[in-house]
């Protein structure tokens, strides 16, 4: 096969060769990764871009070498594209880019809670026991007494439930929290 490519003036050099098995093995993996996570179209902007990238550009060497250049860039440009816009499109809360932000965004926290209210609902739930205190602290890497604090608030917002003396789970209304079906009340005693 070299020597029928060679005979029409191209020179498959040993680098040239590495790249196209390489854009191969690039193309198989993208196409797995589409076919497992869905039609993403910032996912397969990004997988579009490496593949032109890769591929084209070992092709256009071995085709048209005054176009590598070219093909690195618009591989370049839909990498970064495929990047970037699902980023700012989070950043401006964008709903299209919804599926990025994770069920964190989704909830509406009250004004009495704090970021470590939510890490304490998702170990909870998370572990699906009653835990104590000094349980959740080690495993948030938090204090006894912030914890305490804040489960208290957390009971007092009925997310969490004691279940006996220094001992809770999430509630109900913790989990519907989480799930953002909930928003919690504005004050709690």
């Amino acid at each position: 096969m070299l020597d029928a490519v060679s005979t029409v003036g191209v020179d498959l050099g040993p680098a040239t060769g590495y790249n196209l098995a390489l854009g191969a093995l690039a193309a198989l993996a993208a196409a797995a990764v589409l076919r497992e996570r869905g039609a993403d179209r910032y996912l397969a902007t990004t997988l579009a871009g490496l593949l032109l990238f890769v591929v084209g550009g070992s092709v256009a060497a071995v085709t048209v070498p005054e176009l590598v250049h070219w093909l690195h860039g618009a591989g370049a440009v839909l990498v970064v594209a495929g990047i970037y816009v699902p980023a700012t499109a989070d950043l401006r809360g964008d709903p299209s880019a919804e599926p990025l932000a994770g069920t964190a965004r989704a909830r509406r926290s009250a004004e009495w809670m704090t970021p470590m209210d939510d890490e304490i609902l998702d170990l909870l739930r998370g572990s699906d026991l009653v835990l104590t205190p000094a349980v959740v602290a080690l495993n948030l890497g938090r204090s006894r007494a912030e914890v305490n604090r804040r489960l208290a608030k957390l009971e007092g917002g009925g997310l969490v439930e004691r279940v006996e003396r220094g001992k809770y789970r999430i509630a109900a209304d913790g989990a519907a929290y989480l799930d953002g079906r909930l928003r919690p009340p504005a004050s709690v005693p």
